[in-house]
């Protein structure tokens, strides 16, 4: 009796964790959502030159915290200008030809960039094309992944984490795994990652 009783409440246990990590994972995924509506603002068709996007860039990067660093392409793909909160750099001519943010974008609209980490800190790119055939490249800093993985969504005992496809930590709750480990080990990881497998 009591060893079908524990399967019993291990079971409604699973079954309850796995519908909180479906509703963090849709949560994350409007998050991210939203953020490449706010960025499509950056790409209205009237602001046709370089100084009318760079005061578009800087309005965007004060009101949206997500944002560290914007770059508008030329359609080969040289970066025309970078803004982020501290630098403005103009003319570079850096080519981005080859990213691959900007050749999904250039070829669908819109583009990411899977994750990758600066230090111990992990961001992504979403790219988006304008009317004109030029791409705005907006670097997000994944940080604010954490949000989604507090105490009052995970509980007090329980920890949760954000993993990219290669099994590296995005976010994670306070009792969770430090960021930027790789949990591949990890058969629940593993099983998440195999190629194939939507995430």
């Amino acid at each position: 009796e009591i060893w079908i009783s524990y399967r019993g409440i291990k079971t409604s246990l699973n079954d309850g964790m796995s519908e909180k990590a479906q509703a963090t994972s849709k949560q994350i995924e409007q998050s991210i959502a939203d953020l490449e509506r706010q960025i499509s603002w950056a790409t209205r068709a009237y602001s046709n030159t370089v100084e009318m996007r760079r005061a578009d860039y800087a309005q965007l990067l004060r009101q949206v915290p997500q944002v560290s660093q914007l770059s508008l392409l030329d359609p080969r793909g040289r970066e025309q200008l970078r803004l982020s909160r501290r630098t403005v750099n103009l003319g570079s001519n850096v080519d981005f030809s080859r990213d691959v943010s900007f050749t999904e974008a250039a070829a669908r609209g819109a583009g990411y960039a899977p994750p990758y980490f600066r230090g111990e800190h992990p961001y992504m790119s979403i790219a988006l094309s304008h009317s004109d055939s030029n791409v705005t490249v907006a670097e997000i800093d994944l940080e604010f992944l954490s949000e989604f993985l507090g105490e009052a969504q995970v509980g007090k005992v329980a920890f949760a984490y954000v993993v990219d496809d290669k099994g590296q930590v995005l976010a994670s709750s306070a009792k969770g795994p430090e960021v930027g480990k790789s949990l591949t080990a990890l058969p629940q990881v593993a099983a998440a990652i195999k190629p194939g497998r939507a995430l």
